[in-house]
């Protein structure tokens, strides 16, 4: 059986044998590179010894990103890279990987979730405490006093636990690139 590169090579004779078009024998051209290439890319596939899903994973997308620079597959490329190198547990299949990033988007959507309900439990302590307070030009008593001050502590609280949030944020994203 010949190879996808012989047919091409004899397409080429054949078309420069008819006096064929530069641009015809210049699409046959591009057709034998790419041939030549495919069955390199072929007999080296079937040299090779099993590889885990992963690894077909980022071979694909060196293909990818060698036969089109497109930002999405360099992006893609990096970022798989980057969570290969700082993985805390191997996994033999890309299916494992991406049932552990499935549950650690599942632990960061809870996280929010309760983050969220501290907030909207914190908006109705300061409503009530807004509709509490005594009318302009009353005093206001030590409970009124002690209400305030402990919503200006769990302000502080989460403020301090938002800016460190943000901090490790940061050193994160120095770590892993975008």
């Amino acid at each position: 059986m010949k190879s996808r590169s012989h047919a091409a090579r004899g397409a080429i004779g054949g078309l420069r044998r008819t006096g064929a078009s530069p641009e015809r024998i210049e699409a046959a051209q591009t057709e034998l590179k790419y041939a030549t290439a495919d069955d390199y890319i072929e007999r080296l596939v079937d040299e090779a010894p099993h590889l885990s899903e992963l690894q077909r994973a980022r071979l694909a997308a060196r293909l990818l990103s060698a036969s089109r620079p497109d930002e999405t597959v360099t992006v893609f490329f990096t970022r798989l890279t980057a969570l290969e190198q700082n993985m805390t547990a191997a996994f033999d299949t890309v299916t494992a990987a991406l049932d552990a990033l499935q549950a650690k988007a599942d632990e960061l959507t809870a996280a929010e979730a309760a983050d969220r309900a501290a907030f909207d439990s914190l908006a109705t302590v300061v409503r009530a405490f807004l509709a509490a307070l005594p009318a302009p030009g009353e005093t206001l008593t030590a409970e009124h006093a002690a209400q305030a001050q402990a919503i200006l502590d769990t302000l502080s609280a989460t403020a301090a636990s938002d800016a460190a949030e943000a901090a490790d944020e940061a050193a994160l994203q120095g770590e892993v690139p975008a």
